[in-house]
């Protein structure tokens, strides 16, 4: 790898910090429509490694790329990179990851406000998870491409149907403790999946009724621990299951991600314990390279005489089940004579696109690529109050935090 290093050119380009944090849309749009024909060579090829592993100035440097790692101190100061060039292997990892997937592109082409509407709807080619649903609740909704395909899949085709009435249509529920841009036909809720108020909200909502599906694509912040992701990831699925027990009915679905890991097994069996079938899927549009799975679980059964008060008690007699209070909820006995074969499939066109390629960029009748702009921006970003604080910094303000704006 030093010798490849040698032999390459490399120059310096300065990178401010804006362009090396401004996340995925920024990087997926390299600088929104300013690309070039001769990207591949003025572009900063190591831009969205920077962005992925903190690679910028104060650390040893990487023997390969040849970028020192910044502190926090040095972010808001213009960084200058040794960029490497002129190689056909760091031009692939340029495209890999600065360039936009098929799917990002897609999703701003057909109007989806994130890529995870594919995921959706590819589930639902598998499973036809929509067929006879009238109420659904979409969890941890924002930014809410999952509850634009429930409104095109299930609101929109009946309200314009001619033959259609105000009873017929669907009520479609997004909760979520972000708000979100409106919807057609969806009910915006604000609230927290893991109190039972919400629960209370949601069947008023639905006139006393209560829901055909719940669906569910939230996931915490990841911390790159895959065992600590899955830890926390199934933790969230867990609640929202306790939310799921006070609104789904009978024979209803729920579908959540997951992320795969060592304690799935165990993940798969407190789910058999309310839905008799219970499938781990990956759509064609979730990345080959991502632990992310979706566990699709159908016809709700819970327990006889079983209590939502209780639902915590069960669970944990499933990584437990000599009984003994002391020891920690886990899959260790899951393994061996015990061990459990979970049903995973794969769905989605399987010849259709791969996420985890990179296609050329579509050229217009003059030869030039138009990025578009996200479908829907934040309107109230989690980010917004630290962003408005190095604003305040960077011009010499003293920042007043109690008077900035907490993205309400």
């Amino acid at each position: 790898m030093g010798r490849i290093s040698e032999e390459m050119s490399m120059r310096e380009v300065s990178v401010s910090e804006d362009e090396i944090s401004a996340g995925d849309d920024a990087a997926g749009d390299f600088r929104r429509g300013q690309r070039r024909e001769d990207a591949l060579d003025d572009a900063p090829i190591c831009l969205a490694l920077a962005s992925q592993i903190g690679v910028a100035r104060g650390m040893p440097r990487d023997p390969i790329f040849a970028t020192p790692v910044a502190s926090s101190a040095q972010r808001r100061r213009p960084i200058r990179h040794r960029l490497l060039r002129d190689s056909e292997f760091f031009k692939g990892i340029y495209l890999h990851l600065l360039l936009p997937d098929i799917y990002y592109r897609k999703a701003k082409e057909e109007g989806w406000r994130a890529r995870s509407a594919f995921k959706l709807l590819q589930i639902d080619e598998e499973f036809n998870i929509f067929d006879g649903v009238k109420h659904v609740v979409d969890l941890c909704a924002a930014p809410g491409s999952w509850s634009q395909v429930l409104s095109r899949k299930l609101y929109l085709p009946v309200k314009l149907s001619p033959e259609s009435v105000d009873s017929d249509l669907p009520l479609i529920v997004a909760i979520d403790l972000q708000p979100m841009a409106p919807i057609e036909g969806v009910i915006q809720v604000q609230g927290d999946i893991t109190n039972a108020r919400t629960a209370e909200v949601v069947i008023r909502h639905f006139d006393g009724c209560k829901a055909d599906l719940v669906v569910c694509d939230g996931a915490p912040d990841v911390t790159g621990l895959h065992d600590m992701d899955e830890f926390v990831q199934s933790q969230l699925i867990l609640a929202g299951l306790t939310i799921v027990t006070h609104i789904l009915k009978q024979g209803g679905k729920f579908i959540a991600k997951i992320f795969r890991g060592k304690d799935t097994s165990l993940l798969y069996c407190q789910l058999k314990l309310f839905f008799t079938e219970v499938t781990f899927s990956k759509p064609k549009s979730s990345r080959n390279s991502s632990i992310e799975a979706f566990a699709v679980c159908e016809n709700y059964s819970p327990p006889e005489g079983f209590n939502e008060k209780d639902l915590h008690r069960l669970l944990d007699k499933v990584g437990s089940p000599s009984g003994m209070e002391d020891i920690d909820c886990s899959s260790g006995w899951l393994e061996g004579p015990n061990k459990v074969y979970i049903p995973f499939l794969a769905c989605g066109d399987l010849s259709g696109y791969d996420s985890d390629r990179s296609y050329p960029l579509p050229k217009s009748a003059d030869g030039t690529y138009q990025s578009l702009d996200p479908v829907q921006p934040p309107i109230a970003p989690p980010y917004k109050r630290a962003l408005e604080i190095m604003k305040a910094q960077s011009q010499g303000i003293t920042c007043d935090l109690e008077n900035l704006s907490i993205g309400h």
